[in-house]
């Protein structure tokens, strides 16, 4: 034979306080019917002090009534407000999703412009070096046409030089001449 099924596990704590408080609004609801309760806006306390016991237990009646009212309203005004704040959350994460895609995008188009700059970069360098080699290639040539005027300025005293000792000796050959 199979075993007997567990029993069933007690009802919880909030359960069974649900249930007591219907219960008790049902009895109310018998002691106090609508048309009895009538208007349930607040007593003042003076009115409250000469009242009988009816009439005090319909007051607190009343009480509940307008406290229950009101606890309505706040839940409802919860509700509403956890509702407003998750579609404000759902917005959000939508808007943090659109964000984050122009992010991306953005990065995107960052990298290739950083690429674009990187070989922007690297053809001025490479131009910078070939700059550099013809300079010192036109440098080369300019000390050496240096060189070679300097050598040039010397010349004229040379042949100044040259021409001085071609007198000397057309004058040497012409006494020579002479005096044979």
């Amino acid at each position: 034979l199979p075993p007997p099924p567990p029993p069933p596990a007690p009802p919880s704590a909030t359960t069974a306080l649900r249930v007591n408080m219907k219960e008790k609004r049902e009895q109310e609801l018998t002691e106090f019917p609508p048309e009895r309760v009538g208007d349930i806006t607040g007593i003042t306390s003076a009115i409250g002090r000469r009242m009988t016991e009816e009439e005090r237990k319909l007051m607190l009646h009343r009480r509940k009534l307008r406290n229950r009212q009101s606890a309505e309203r706040s839940r409802r005004r919860k509700q509403k407000t956890i509702e407003d704040l998750h579609e404000e959350i759902t917005s959000l994460a939508a808007e943090t999703e659109v964000l984050h895609g122009q992010a991306r995008e953005v990065r995107a188009g960052m990298e290739v412009e950083r690429k674009v700059l990187e070989r922007r970069v690297e053809e001025a360098e490479k131009r910078e070096r070939q700059g550099r080699m013809e300079l010192e290639a036109v440098t080369e040539r300019l000390r050496k046409m240096e060189m070679e005027n300097t050598e040039l300025r010397e010349l004229p005293r040379e042949v100044e030089r040259l021409m001085g000792e071609n007198e000397l000796l057309l004058h040497k050959i012409h006494r020579q001449r002479s005096q044979m």
